[in-house]
């Protein structure tokens, strides 16, 4: 099992941090808006770690799972 650092690592690092959903939201339109997203779809979410917002892809698994 993987480390709480190591989540964390993987979760905030590299990532920026939004102080709430719409800032996180309006950055991701930007983004794919500038066409630099490579496929896939995009999403808001809380981060349990740092407190903020991050935006990324939708993990595969839960594209499958239809669990969006």
């Amino acid at each position: 099992m993987a480390s709480k650092r190591r989540i964390r690592r993987r979760q905030c690092d590299g990532k920026r941090r939004f102080c709430s959903s719409r800032e996180a939201r309006k950055a991701m339109h930007a983004v794919i808006r500038a066409g630099k997203v490579n496929g896939g779809i995009l999403h808001v979410y809380r981060c349990c770690f740092c407190g903020g917002y991050h935006f990324g892809h939708v993990p595969s698994n839960r594209i499958s799972n239809g669990n969006q």
